[in-house]
């Protein structure tokens, strides 16, 4: 038995995930088209992916709200699997509830695969009583209409059917059209199973939908007169700043479906929470901060990827524990000692060091614990505090990686974990290596590390959890490898609980770095007059392997 869902979203970053997690133990697939969406929705989807869940994206950026088009080829699409058994058209605040203890996957084989099955609507209403922190908006939304106002459909339709006869999804999947006749195919509503609409979840969420869908169903040239009549009659209201109270909020959804005659200024809500138990903990819906814009944007708009990374406050959210997350921390003495080796091979007696893109000092404290005169650079001002505040030994200046300015000059200067490949465009990274070229002695080294770009990977998940007496972190990391784009991208979920409060945050950030071959560097490096010495793979001085190296560390001579 395999089961499809097809969607159309637009802006539905508040439940999506949750949508996602809580289908995809029925479904063998689920494709998502993205209509316009200008929140963190596709980010959301591509991270799940990562965690292996079957999920296709599609993206339509078309002005017009042409569902019923996209979502009438997608079955066609679909339906050319012959080992697609039915395929469900949902939107995104919409959850298939069963009204028995069975799966969507064994009801469907007492299904009859020559009509349309019809699943009804119950719809939810967000109440003045609803819990405003509660961000899962299936734990905060649990009351229903008693009796629907308007008794509307999705449909479930048998691929066997639609095999045989041309067909067309309708504006709102409510019915199955039989694309010559244009008339419905043959019907039967189901009892054993239920769809739990969430129309309306937040004053921000309503008005983002009405405003932005009632726009783009208005540019479409095929819609006809009273279709999505609701948005149409909550434009006005919508586009009015006053606010909308948890009372008028909760009027507007248990009306949100019905005619204007058969409106109700009081509708009968129960008790009824949806079934959550085939979820895991959600990550998106409780986020404190996002920080992602897709990199194709970056590039088209020639933002560096290090310009991009300043204009976040991740560093600032997340200086206090920055140490306690970095999977760097338990190597720092071999890099350390790796430092000092290069710079004795090739020059003798060292004294000083400087580290750029320094952070919190970890290089560069440690030297200055070894005796070393040292100085760190760094963008953030809130890792310079706190680096500043563990080491009174070390200068520490505030200077971008293109224009920093130090005084004095070194016989080491090093750019650890990643942070020179941020300078993505060819102008950013000659700045740089002209502003270390200048602060080098005669023969001093330049240290470049970076992860082995070209080291063949897929996509990987890895969970990481750290715990002091004030927090207990959870970081996902999620990362891929675009060779062709030569773009690194990997995204952070880190979920903080402090312990001796109920204070807890969530921040999504997304790490883009260009992707550097050795190669490309020591082109770079030797217009700068540098020498290349070796590159390594380790810090315990293995040379560079492109097939099994996890670092490329370039070392570099001024000449």
């Amino acid at each position: 038995m395999s089961i499809v869902t097809i969607t159309w979203a637009r802006n539905e970053a508040d439940i999506l995930e949750t949508f996602v997690r809580h289908h995809i133990s029925n479904a063998d697939r689920m494709i998502i088209i993205l209509h316009r969406t200008e929140d963190e929705s596709e980010i959301m989807l591509r991270q799940l992916i990562c965690e292996g869940l079957p999920i296709d994206i599609r993206t339509d950026s078309s002005l017009a709200y042409r569902q019923s088009t996209a979502l009438t080829a997608l079955l066609e699409e679909v339906l050319q699997d012959d080992r697609v058994d039915w395929v469900l058209p949902l939107d995104a605040d919409e959850f298939l509830q069963t009204s028995v203890e069975n799966s969507l996957q064994k009801l469907c084989d007492h299904l009859p695969t020559d009509i349309v099955t019809l699943i009804p609507w119950k719809t939810y209403v967000p109440t003045p009583s609803d819990n405003s922190l509660e961000r899962n908006v299936l734990k905060r939304v649990s009351h229903r209409c008693l009796v629907e106002q308007s008794q509307y459909h999705k449909i479930l339709i048998p691929a066997a059917l639609v095999r045989k006869n041309a067909s067309v999804i309708p504006l709102g999947s409510h019915h199955l059209l039989n694309k010559v006749t244009q008339q419905k195919f043959p019907e039967q509503v189901t009892t054993d199973l239920y769809i739990a609409h969430f129309p309306v979840r937040s004053e921000e969420q309503l008005r983002r939908k009405i405003l932005l869908g009632w726009k783009s169903h208005s540019a479409n040239p095929d819609r006809r007169p009273g279709q999505i009549f609701q948005w149409e009659r909550l434009y006005g209201r919508c586009s009015d700043p006053l606010p909308i109270g948890p009372e008028e909020l909760q009027n507007i959804a248990y009306n949100y479906i019905a005619p204007i005659d058969e409106q109700h200024s009081v509708v009968k809500l129960v008790f009824d929470s949806v079934d959550q138990l085939r979820m895991p903990n959600l990550i998106f819906p409780f986020c404190s901060a996002t920080y992602y814009t897709p990199f194709q944007k970056l590039e088209e708009e020639g933002i560096s990827f290090a310009d991009y990374s300043k204009q976040k406050n991740y560093y600032g959210q997340m200086a206090e524990i920055f140490d306690l997350i970095s999977p760097r921390t338990t190597s720092t003495e071999s890099e350390v000692d790796f430092l000092l080796t290069q710079a004795k091979k090739y020059q003798g007696d060292v004294s000083s060091f400087l580290d750029v893109a320094c952070g919190t000092g970890r290089i560069i404290r440690t030297l200055a614990e070894r005796g070393y005169h040292t100085k760190g650079v760094d963008a953030s001002v809130s890792l310079l505090e706190k680096a500043r505040a563990q080491d009174a030994n070390t200068v520490y200046t505030e200077g971008d990686m293109r224009t920093f300015e130090v005084s004095g000059s070194f016989h080491c200067i090093s750019c650890m974990w990643e942070a020179y490949p941020y300078l993505s465009r060819p102008e950013d990274l000659s700045a740089f290596l002209e502003r270390c070229f200048v602060h080098l002695r005669p023969n001093g080294i330049l240290v470049l590390d970076s992860h082995n770009f070209r080291k063949p990977s897929e996509p990987s998940v890895v969970t990481r959890t750290f715990e002091t007496d004030d927090y207990q972190v959870e970081v996902i990391a999620r990362r891929r490898t675009l060779l062709k784009e030569q773009v690194h991208e990997a995204v952070f979920t880190s979920i903080i609980q402090h312990k001796h409060s109920e204070e807890s945050a969530v921040i999504v950030d997304q790490e883009l770095v260009r992707s550097y071959g050795y190669e490309t560097v020591a082109a770079f490096l030797e217009n700068q007059e540098f020498a290349l010495c070796a590159v390594y793979g380790d810090f315990d001085g293995t040379l560079y392997d492109q097939q099994s190296s996890l670092h490329q560390i370039i070392v570099a001579q001024k000449t």
